[in-house]
């Protein structure tokens, strides 16, 4: 089995930090042209990872490298498997709706709020003092 070419889409321009909504519109453009593998260099922006549908209905990773912000995996599909290489800000999972969420260190308050599917994993501590 040939492993999908990773996507990298960077959070920060030469102009300084990409906002939230510029970059999650690269990251559904990228999904719509068919990415499937993407690693995202995150600088605080919120929501990564949240309602993405390949157009072909095949899985989609997400690999978040940096500082991810609130939110990550919000409405999150059955689809989509999230992958945080460091802590987790506040609200991992918030509204999932069916992503595999695993973060790699602690998280924050509010983990899995308004949860209704899915599968959050946290390695580390979490809540306050995390």
């Amino acid at each position: 089995m040939t492993k999908a070419r990773m996507l990298t889409i960077s959070g920060k321009e030469a102009s300084g930090r990409v906002s939230s909504r510029i970059l999650e519109e690269r990251i559904q453009e990228a999904v719509r042209g068919g990415a499937c593998n993407l690693e995202i260099q995150a600088f605080g922006q919120h929501g990564i990872g949240g309602r993405l549908f390949h157009p072909q209905g095949k899985p989609i990773h997400v690999r978040i490298a940096g500082s991810s912000g609130q939110r990550v995996g919000s409405m999150g599909s059955f689809t989509t498997s999230i992958e945080v290489l460091g802590p987790a800000s506040d609200d991992i999972g918030w509204l999932n709706a069916g992503a595999q969420i695993t973060v790699h260190g602690h998280a924050t308050n509010g983990a899995c709020n308004a949860m209704a599917q899915g599968k959050v994993f946290i390695a580390g501590s979490i809540g306050p003092g995390a």
